[in-house]
C-alpha cells in the first residue's frame, strides 16, 4: 500500500490516554488511564466495504467495532492479560479484576497489593496469574482460591514496573525503577 497507494489509517478514540494494549488474533483490548478498558473486533482491511475518506497523505476507513467495555477500577489500569474468555486487569487502585470478555461483567476483584499493580502475566500451562507492583513484590496467584501461592519480595526495595515469567523453569523476571532486571528462582526465592 505504501508504494502504490495511500496508507490506510484508522483512529480509535478513548476517554483518556491509553496505558496498555493486548492483541489476540482479531481482537484488540486497550486499557485507559481513567480506569476503564475496551474490546474491539478488528477486520482485515481488504474485507472492509465502507466509504473511504481521503486525507492529504492517507485514507481513513473504519476497520473495527467495539464489542465490550470494562468499568470498575478506581484508577488507571497498568497491566492487562487475557486467557480465553477472561480478561485480567491490574490497576493503580491496588486491585486485580477478572472480567468476562464478551459482556464486560466483573467476575472477581482481588485486593492484590499495598501499592499499584504495574504488570500482569497469565501462565496457561500452570493456570497462574503473576502480578508485579510498586509495593516491591511479585505475586503468583492461585486462581481457584484467589490467594497468592508465592510472594517474592524484591530485596532491593525497588518498584516493579514490568514482569516476565518462565514458571516451568521456576524463574521470574522483574524490571525495576533502578535500571535493573531482577531474576528470581521461585523455589529458593533467591536472586540468580
Amino acid at each position: 500500500s505504501w508504494k502504490h497507494s495511500r496508507p490506510v489509517i484508522t483512529t480509535i478514540s478513548t476517554n483518556s490516554c491509553i496505558t496498555c494494549l493486548h492483541l489476540i488474533n482479531d481482537e484488540l483490548i486497550y486499557s485507559d488511564a481513567d480506569g476503564s478498558a475496551g474490546l474491539f473486533k478488528i477486520y482485515p482491511i481488504q474485507n472492509v466495504n465502507q466509504d473511504e475518506i481521503y486525507m492529504q497523505h492517507h485514507k481513513q476507513i473504519k476497520i473495527c467495532d467495539k464489542l465490550s467495555s470494562f468499568y470498575g477500577h478506581g484508577g488507571p489500569i497498568w497491566g492487562i492479560d487475557r486467557h480465553g474468555d477472561t480478561l485480567f486487569t491490574g490497576s493503580y487502585d491496588k486491585t486485580i479484576k477478572l472480567w468476562e470478555i464478551k459482556n464486560g461483567q466483573c467476575l472477581h476483584t482481588i485486593r492484590a497489593h499495598s501499592s499499584w499493580v504495574s504488570s500482569l502475566k497469565y501462565n496457561e500451562q500452570y493456570d497462574k496469574l503473576i502480578s508485579g507492583s510498586w509495593d516491591t513484590t511479585v505475586k503468583i496467584w492461585n486462581l481457584q482460591t484467589y490467594h497468592p501461592d508465592l510472594v517474592i519480595n524484591n530485596e532491593n526495595d525497588t518498584f516493579i514496573y514490568c514482569i516476565a515469567e518462565n514458571i516451568s523453569n521456576n524463574i521470574i523476571y522483574g524490571g525495576t525503577e533502578k535500571n535493573t532486571i531482577i531474576i528470581r528462582d521461585t523455589k529458593k526465592q533467591g536472586e540468580i
